[in-house]
C-alpha cells in the first residue's frame, strides 16, 4: 500500500508540475536509465540514481544545480542541495549522464525509520529539481521523481558441524569436515568463491576453497563437506589425541564472495566452536 501511495505522489507531483516551465520542458528531456546498488554491506549501501538529460534545443543549456529529497515510508530520509559552480554542459543535440547517490547506513536507518529494520527490502523514492541556466542567467528547472528500492543486507551464516570419523590409526586419520553457511536474505547469495584456513584445536589443517555449485538460495542453506587424510607427522601428533575424544575445538576463518547484481560483495567470516567427534 506504501509502495502504491507513494508513486501515486510522484504521478501527480509531475503532472502539476508539467505545466509551469516555459520552453525548458520542450528542450530539455529527463529520464531515468538505472538505479544501481554500490558498496552494500552489513552496515549500508549507496542507492545511485543514473539520469540521462537529453538537450533538444538548439543551443546549449548548463545544469546548475540539483536538490531532493530521499523518502522512506513517508519520512524525508535525506534533504540535499547542491549547486554546481561551473555547471554541467550539455550541448545542442546532444545528452549528458549524471548520478545521484545516496549514501544509506543501516544504524542510521533503524534509528530514524524503526519499522523497516525488520524488512528484506524497503521501497523509496528520490523527488526533487534539476536547475538549468545559458551560461548567463537561470533559465529555470525541472522535477525530477523515480521510486526505488533496496535490500537490507545480511551476512552469511557460517556453522560448523560435528566432524565425521572415518578411520584413525597411529599414523593419521580418514575425517570429513563439515560447514553449513546460512543465507538470511530474501535474494539469492550467487557464491563466487570461499576460501578457509582450517585448525584443529589451533593446529593448522587445511587452507584452500570450496568447490562446486556454491550458490545458496534466498533464505536457504548449503553444507560443504571437505574429505581429509591426514597424516600424524605433518599435522602434528598432538591432533591423534585431539581426534580420540569425544569433541574438540576447531576453528575455521576465510572469506565469501559474492557476484550480485549489485556487484561484488567480499565478506570475512571467523568461526569458532567445539565440535562433537562422530564415530558412526
Amino acid at each position: 500500500m506504501k509502495r502504491k501511495t507513494a508513486t501515486l505522489f510522484i504521478a501527480l507531483i509531475l503532472l502539476f508540475t508539467a505545466f509551469s516551465f516555459g520552453s525548458l520542458k520542450n528542450d530539455i528531456k529527463i529520464t531515468l536509465l538505472e538505479k544501481q546498488l554500490q558498496e552494500m554491506s552489513p552496515e549500508g549501501l549507496v542507492l545511485a540514481f543514473y539520469i540521462k538529460i537529453e538537450n533538444f534545443s538548439s543551443r546549449p543549456y548548463f545544469l546548475s544545480g540539483y536538490s531532493y529529497r530521499f523518502v522512506i515510508n513517508q519520512i524525508d530520509f535525506i534533504r540535499l542541495e547542491t549547486l554546481l559552480d561551473n555547471g554541467i554542459r550539455i550541448e545542442s543535440k546532444r545528452s549528458s549522464i549524471i548520478a545521484l547517490p545516496v549514501k544509506i547506513t543501516y544504524s542510521y536507518l533503524f534509528n530514524e525509520i524503526p519499522d523497516v529494520a525488520g524488512a528484506e527490502s524497503v521501497p523509496c523514492y528520490i523527488m526533487g529539481r534539476l536547475n538549468f541556466s545559458d551560461g548567463r542567467r537561470n533559465r529555470g528547472y525541472l522535477p525530477i521523481a523515480f521510486s526505488g528500492e533496496f535490500p537490507i543486507f545480511k551476512d552469511p551464516v557460517v556453522e560448523l558441524l560435528p566432524l565425521k570419523m572415518n578411520m584413525i590409526t597411529i599414523a593419521g586419520a580418514d575425517v570429513e569436515f563439515r560447514v553449513k553457511i546460512k543465507n538470511n536474505n530474501g535474494f539469492e547469495f550467487p557464491v563466487d568463491r570461499i576460501e578457509y584456513d582450517l585448525k584443529f584445536g589451533g593446529h593448522p589443517i587445511h587452507k584452500g576453497r570450496f568447490s562446486g555449485n556454491k550458490n545458496i538460495a534466498a533464505h536457504g542453506e548449503k553444507i560443504f563437506a571437505l574429505p581429509l587424510l591426514l597424516n600424524f607427522y605433518e599435522v602434528g601428533r598432538d591432533v591423534y589425541g585431539l581426534l580420540r575424544q569425544a569433541a574438540m575445538n576447531i576453528s575455521l576463518s576465510g572469506e565469501i564472495e559474492l557476484k550480485t547484481i549489485w556487484g561484488s560483495i567480499i565478506r570475512p567470516f571467523d568461526v569458532k566452536k567445539k565440535v562433537s567427534i562422530d564415530r558412526n
